[in-house]
């Protein structure tokens, strides 16, 4: 099930929303921000992190941002959702195992 909402979550963000945003920001000239950063990635984290709200504390759903920042790079870099699709996969895999891991610690 993990796997599933982590794909879900990157075809509607990185395959449809920031390719939008790009679009739309783009025919504005307005897009880049910095090299590596774009108005496209930054709205898209943005509502991203949002909608994390739902499940998790504030803080946590936050926290999502840089991370968001980062699968958008990855879109941004090959042009397709999936290379964020797979970093959204390790990186829930790794929360999970850590979690896992400090409640059999004790």
């Amino acid at each position: 099930m993990l796997a599933l909402w982590s794909v879900a979550e990157e075809i509607v963000f990185r395959g449809a929303l920031q390719p939008a945003l790009a679009r739309l920001f783009g025919r504005r000239g307005t897009d880049r921000l910095a090299p590596w950063l774009t108005r496209s990635n930054v709205a898209t984290s943005a509502v991203f992190a949002a909608a994390h709200l739902w499940r998790h504390p504030w803080p946590l759903a936050l926290a999502v941002f840089p991370v968001s920042i980062v699968y958008g790079r990855a879109r941004e870099i090959s042009g397709e959702w999936w290379p964020a699709a797979l970093l959204h996969l390790w990186f829930n895999a790794c929360l999970y195992a850590a979690s896992w891991w400090l409640s059999t610690a004790g």
